[in-house]
């Protein structure tokens, strides 16, 4: 059926990637592909998987302040405690650099990456998982706005 793991920087535009709620999709684009830039990223480990990803990227999360509710959050939101989509719990956060940064985009706006939910769009307020207008927070995610553009 053509659906396997596939490492990120192996990624190309028609592969089947697997989406929320376990449908695959294909990558229609990429946001960006560079193998040589050299990148921070938040490292999030639970008991059985470890997600790299840029700060502002967006990723499916449960957290105290949101009442169990999962919504998607920028990384550098995310902390020890934070339950992902996998039903697990961080267990470790820390900031690490790796060379190269990868963004496919799937019909869906979202992607698993090693068993874990994330959007395959980025945070423009790394602070906020909602769009600020000076020091009001809109109910309007960034997830949502990305989908709507």
């Amino acid at each position: 059926n053509g659906k396997r793991n596939i490492r990120m920087q192996d990624a190309q535009i028609g592969d089947s990637v697997l989406t929320q709620g376990g449908s695959y999709e294909e990558i229609y684009s990429f946001g960006h592909i560079n193998p040589k830039q050299v990148a921070e990223f938040v490292q999030l480990q639970t008991k059985s998987t470890t997600l790299e990803l840029t700060s502002d990227h967006l990723l499916w999360v449960k957290t105290d302040s949101n009442n169990d509710q999962p919504q998607y959050m920028p990384a550098s939101l995310a902390k020890v405690g934070d339950v992902l989509s996998n039903g697990e719990a961080i267990v470790k956060r820390q900031m690490v650099q790796r060379r190269g940064v990868y963004a496919p985009f799937t019909r869906s706006g979202t992607i698993v990456v090693n068993d874990v939910v994330c959007s395959t769009y980025v945070t423009m307020q790394p602070d906020s998982a909602y769009m600020k207008v000076g020091t009001f927070i809109t109910p309007i995610s960034w997830h949502w706005m990305d989908r709507m553009g």
